[in-house]
């Protein structure tokens, strides 16, 4: 990759898309930006949130691959127009023009049609998702309902509808939709141990009833002018107005509740078969595993399945399977196994390869993918194992057909939930009753993959690698020619040990007085 776009710049033009590192996009902006490139080939990675002046803005393709849909789709107006409008910025240029590439006319007159003449799509919420039929499918509205309830203070049912019903979203769904998909949503966190209910609050009862109490107060004080066609029916002999303005059937008492009219969706029936909505006074505490899923902004279906996941790593390690070992992999296929993780996608000469992983270390896995795609998660895997061993991304890119871009996001994205693995099984006091020393040696195991993962190194590199100015390049080179394994070995280097390690290259007397310099620093740091 780096090579193809060091070729591209020599001749003035450039790429750019989410597979690059964040120093090559960042480089290939700023030179953009500079003028010192004259063009620049895009994905919709800059059609927003980066301000990059340009004369003209050519859209050359408006269908691109959609995975919902299972085949290309037209790219939203929205966006089409916001990279168009990235032409002539005013700052810059004083006029612009845009491009939309129509292969025929009659492709330009549905274009035209599409994307010049009509209203952009709805602004539509994103606090939850309008077609789940289940909570598990809508991941955002279990984040957002959780971190309320354990770090936002509103722990009741009443105060919960109170908020969605000031929300975005409430303006989109309707009120009942909107309470029985929160009604469904507080049964997951509940059923998944992420909250308790706490049982009815009488602070709560009294709450309502006032607000109750002054809605009334509000609609006796209510003051209407009688409209002229009543006024005009009340001089027809026979008919009276009625003072109370409330009339009823001698024969039936009012009814109460919503209108019924022979039928009901079936979504509706499914929910009240499985549960059955909290009372308004209803209170909610956090458990230890949901206040620590929403302190790490995971998503509780992550946190449930990291959970169940380490529940099974100790049931392993306590003797539930012969070989009582939990390895790098399953942890790394555990982290991958949940909604938060970005799974890849195989080319087809690697489905052979992966199923044949799969098939090798299934007893090691600890979990299901969320999506039962095997495949695509387990690519991810073995990405993050090779970068672990120590491949280069190059090799990555030749073997797994994977962009530095691609690589990054998943080592970012593995650290933290390797991260929250630790912290998930640290604090659980069920777990460590298990075996409290099993228990321990399971989170030193995972400290040191996340370590591994942060700098893609071997085990016996994690001394070298906290040393500021050594990656896991040099770290390599120190191990080999001299042998050394921690902070204070490199602290100690002989004059004869110095030049031989100056002499390598991309290394310097400079560059290692400076090592030696951070290596002293680190070692006393530790005594």
């Amino acid at each position: 990759m780096g090579k193809s776009l060091a070729n591209c710049i020599r001749g003035g033009l450039a790429f750019h898309h989410a597979g690059l590192s964040y120093s090559q996009r960042r480089t290939i902006e700023d030179a953009f930006r500079d003028g010192r490139l004259l063009g620049l080939v895009a994905t919709p990675t800059l059609a927003q949130g980066v301000n990059l002046p340009a004369r003209r803005v050519i859209v050359r393709d408006y269908r691109r691959w959609s995975s919902a849909a299972g085949g290309s789709m037209p790219v939203p107006i929205m966006e089409i127009r916001q990279m168009m409008g990235r032409a002539g910025r005013p700052q810059y240029d004083d006029s612009g023009d845009a491009w939309l590439v129509a292969k025929d006319i009659d492709e330009e007159l549905n274009l035209v049609d599409r994307y010049l003449l009509s209203d952009p799509e709805e602004v539509t919420s994103k606090l939850a998702n309008p077609s789940a039929i289940r909570p598990e499918e809508d991941p955002a509205l279990l984040t957002h309902l959780l971190s309320m309830i354990a770090t936002g203070g509103i722990d009741d049912r009443d105060a919960v509808s109170g908020f969605f019903s000031q929300t975005f979203l409430a303006t989109q769904m309707d009120s009942e939709m909107l309470e029985a998909r929160l009604d469904d949503v507080i049964g997951w966190l509940a059923t998944n141990g992420m909250i308790t209910r706490a049982g009815e609050s009488g602070e709560v009862l009294e709450r309502i009833k006032n607000r109750l109490d002054t809605t009334e107060v509000q609609d006796e004080e209510w003051q209407d002018e009688l409209p002229a066609w009543a006024e005009t029916s009340a001089a027809v002999p026979g008919i009276e107005i009625s003072k109370t303005g409330h009339v009823h059937s001698t024969s039936l008492p009012p009814r109460r509740g919503p209108a019924i009219f022979g039928f009901r969706k079936a979504s509706q029936q499914l929910a009240q078969e499985e549960i059955l909505p909290d009372s308004a006074a209803m209170t909610y505490e956090p458990t230890a595993l949901g206040q620590r899923v929403a302190r790490l902004y995971l998503n509780p279906i992550s946190g449930r399945i990291i959970h169940d996941g380490l529940a099974v790593a100790m049931d392993v390690l306590t003797g539930s399977d012969e070989i009582h070992q939990v390895s790098p992999l399953g942890l790394l296929h555990l982290a991958s196994c949940t909604p938060d993780f970005i799974a890849m996608w195989p080319r087809k000469e690697e489905w052979d390869i992966i199923q044949a992983e799969i098939h090798n270390h299934e007893r090691e896995f600890l979990a299901e993918p969320v999506d039962l795609d095997q495949e695509r998660r387990m690519k991810g895997v073995l990405v993050l194992q090779s970068w672990i061993d120590e491949s280069k991304m190059e090799e990555l890119e030749r073997e797994w057909n994977v962009q530095p871009g691609d690589v990054r996001s998943r080592v970012d994205l593995a650290e933290w939930l390797l991260y929250a693995m630790r912290e998930i099984l640290a604090e659980d006091d069920e777990m460590r009753r298990m075996d409290p020393h099993l228990h321990k040696q399971l989170v030193v195991s995972i400290s040191e993959l996340h370590r591994r993962i942060r700098h893609g190194c071997k085990s016996d590199l994690l001394g070298l690698v906290t040393i500021r100015g050594v990656g896991r390049t040099r770290a390599r080179e120190m191990v080999n020619l001299l042998s050394v394994e921690t902070a204070l070995d490199v602290a100690s280097l002989t004059r004869r040990d110095r030049d031989r390690l100056a002499e390598l290259r991309g290394w310097s007397p400079k560059l290692v007085e400076n090592v030696m310099n951070e290596a002293n620093r680190v070692s006393r740091r530790r005594r």
